[in-house]
This record gives structure tokens, C-alpha cells and sequence, in this order.
């Protein structure tokens, strides 16, 4: 099956994938995780950790496009 897609569309969505997974590993891991961090003693700020993931759902949901499509769209040899 022959398709008309330029060859650099499957890599250019592929590093699409790759920031936003990223970005979205980065917010949740370092950013939301030591927001509501409750190690010391206290609760931290849930209020901001569940912001900050609400404000990281828009990489997600972008990661998992941009994968999807790259998967999709790859040129069968």
C-alpha cells in the first residue's frame, strides 16, 4: 500500500512525541510531585500539585496524538 505522505512526517511527529512526553513526565515528576510533596511533615500545596497536573493533561493528550499519528503514518517498505 503506497501512501503520499512525506518521508519526514513520521520522524517529525515522532520528535513531536518525544518533547511532549517530555515536558509532561517533567511537570508531573518534578513540579506537581514536590508541590504536594508531603515528606516533610506537612501536606504541601495539593491545591497547586492538582493544578499543575490539570495545566499537564494538554502534553499528554498531545504526546499521545503525535504517537499515534507517527505510528500511523510510518512508510511501509
Amino acid at each position: 500500500m503506497t501512501t503520499n505522505t512525506p518521508k519526514y512526517l513520521p520522524l517529525s511527529l515522532g520528535l513531536l512525541f518525544a518533547m511532549s512526553a517530555a515536558l509532561s513526565l517533567f511537570v508531573m515528576l518534578f513540579k506537581a510531585g514536590c508541590a504536594g510533596d508531603p515528606k516533610g511533615g506537612s501536606l504541601g500545596d495539593p491545591v497547586r500539585a492538582l493544578e499543575l497536573e490539570g495545566i499537564d493533561l494538554i502534553p499528554l493528550i498531545l504526546s499521545a496524538a503525535s504517537g499515534g499519528s507517527a505510528i500511523g503514518n510510518r512508510q511501509s517498505t
